[in-house]
């Protein structure tokens, strides 16, 4: 009985020699690891896209700084929340003319970006929400505004000059900074942005 089932086994064998047996095994994990191989080499080393220089910023790879900011509404706002999207997390006030001058390029940005994975936080650093209700007249921008009375997200990040604007990757990682207004919907911007979210 042991006899017949050695001669079964034996007659399963595959007839392929070794060498192509190692070369079929080689080319099966380069084709079905390859993707993986990608995958884990851009998350090891992310992939730059450079700050046009119409943008003058600063380029940065360093974890985002977790917060929870309360909306106009009263409703806690996470910025663990956009994990997975580009977020263009803007300081900014109603009292700071630099920043009331660039609101409409980053609103114009925000309408630009709709359908791709990228969200405008805007954090204001007035003392009340009716400052900022009495600013916009009643026509608040699609992006969520933030309050930040007590300044403890601002301090947090280092801000120090309105506007101030840092963008965040979608692995929570800061990978630009902005001190000072820009124009946000210009076209070199855009695609930028449009790089950055790809």
């Amino acid at each position: 009985m042991a006899r017949a089932e050695e001669k079964t086994s034996t007659a399963l064998e595959p007839a392929a020699p070794p060498w192509l047996r190692v070369a079929f095994a080689v080319l099966a994990i380069a084709a079905l690891g390859g993707p993986l191989v990608a995958e884990a080499s851009a998350w090891l080393a992310p992939r730059e896209v450079p700050i046009p220089s119409a943008l003058d910023g600063e380029t940065l790879d360093r974890p985002a700084k977790a917060f929870t900011l309360d909306d106009m509404s009263g409703n806690p706002v996470r910025l663990a929340d956009y994990r997975g999207k580009t977020v263009f997390l803007n300081f900014w006030a109603t009292w700071c003319p630099p920043c009331v001058q660039e609101l409409p390029s980053l609103v114009a940005l925000d309408k630009a970006m709709r359908g791709r994975d990228f969200v405008v936080l805007a954090v204001s650093e007035d003392d009340s929400k009716d400052d900022v209700r009495k600013f916009f007249g009643g026509m608040m921008p699609d992006f969520p505004v933030l309050m930040d009375q007590d300044q403890r997200v601002t301090r947090s990040y280092g801000t120090f000059k309105y506007p101030e604007t840092y963008v965040i990757d979608g692995d929570g990682r800061i990978r630009a900074k902005f001190i000072g207004g820009r124009q946000w919907d210009a076209p070199a911007s855009i695609a930028w942005f449009d790089r950055m979210t790809d």
